[in-house]
């Protein structure tokens, strides 16, 4: 895969532990934020975006609830409404990004 262009995909410090762990390969967003081929840096490390697809809050918190991360989808939902000022929109579309870490 040829890499595009920098892109940026912000992480708080519970999700730069996950990434270093291996443990969150996928992260959901509002919009979207790259496409395959595209890369971030994030605490040091280069990732690629491998796939980018859309599915519904609850579709992310039942079926990928671990892939972003989470042991849990009742903590992959507390979570999200940690940094959505307590709302978590079942229906609401996201954006997940699946990447890969490449250096």
């Amino acid at each position: 895969m040829d890499l595009k262009k920098e892109i940026e995909m912000r992480f708080d410090e519970s999700n730069l532990r996950n990434l270093k762990l291996g443990q969150k390969v996928c992260t959901h967003r509002s919009s979207q934020r790259g496409e395959r081929g595209d890369w971030f840096i994030a605490d040091g490390v280069m990732y690629v975006i491998l796939d980018v697809w859309g599915r519904t809050l609850v579709k992310i918190r039942e079926d990928f609830f671990h892939l972003e991360g989470f042991e849990t989808p009742d903590e992959f939902e507390a979570d999200h409404r940690s940094r959505h000022n307590g709302e978590f929109d079942c229906d609401e579309f996201r954006v997940i990004h699946w990447f890969a870490r490449i250096r």
